[in-house]
């Protein structure tokens, strides 16, 4: 029990001390991810122990989890229609130049 009380707060002041450095540069949207993708790291109970280690409410590292699973069930981005329309419209353009 013991050996995992101090497996823990070295975990949670490894957290703090990253978190600390890294806060001032990210946006409010960052820093719930960051926070989410600490907790999916830690597995179970990781949601409790990123809230409690850097003093935030357990329902924004949840929300910070839960936009990072969209971020990577939605894959990468994807070009508009009307921009695939362009694109070809651009290219269909320059064969018929080249053809004069």
């Amino acid at each position: 029990m013991m050996a995992t009380v101090c497996a823990m707060s070295a975990v949670m002041e490894s957290l703090v001390r990253r978190f600390d450095a890294i806060k001032p540069h990210l946006t409010e949207r960052q820093r719930r991810v960051w926070l989410g993708s600490e907790a999916r790291e830690l597995g179970s109970g990781g949601v409790g122990i990123v809230a409690d280690a850097v003093r935030v409410s357990p329902d924004t590292v949840r929300r910070g989890r839960d936009e990072l699973e969209r971020l990577h069930r939605r894959g990468p981005a994807r070009r508009s229609p009307t921009r695939q329309c362009d694109i070809m419209t651009g290219w269909q353009l320059a064969m018929k130049q080249s053809m004069i």
